[in-house]
């Protein structure tokens, strides 16, 4: 397991944490869950923990941001200027490109790409 975890979404349930463990794990980026043993022995717990998290390391965060929302966060096709755009300008918020995301699990997609 990398040192450098990072989440990059938080879900109410196992379930829906798997789902989007699995399309991650499909694409070959490794991912891991957080507190998924603490909501299925008690689910009342799941809010006070944070929800179940979802963890990839941090060199995988853009990539799976990207899969999970489908949209890579930066558009910039030269490699100087995509440097240049992520120590200056923040991604767009997932939500821009899919409303359907939740507004909880697009905050953490943002702070992690910061």
């Amino acid at each position: 397991m990398p040192q450098d975890l990072v989440c990059v979404g938080s879900f109410t349930t196992p379930e829906l944490a798997h789902v989007a463990r699995l399309a991650l794990e499909s694409e070959g980026i490794p991912s891991y869950l957080d507190n998924e043993w603490v909501s299925s022995m008690d689910w009342a717990m799941t809010n006070a923990v944070g929800g179940v998290k979802l963890l990839v390391g941090s060199h995988d965060a853009e990539s799976a941001s990207e899969i999970l929302t489908g949209r890579f966060p930066h558009t910039q096709t030269n490699y100087s200027e995509l440097i240049r755009a992520k120590l200056n300008t923040n991604a767009p918020s997932p939500r821009t490109s899919n409303p359907e995301i939740p507004e909880a699990l697009s905050n953490v997609i943002e702070r992690n790409l910061r």
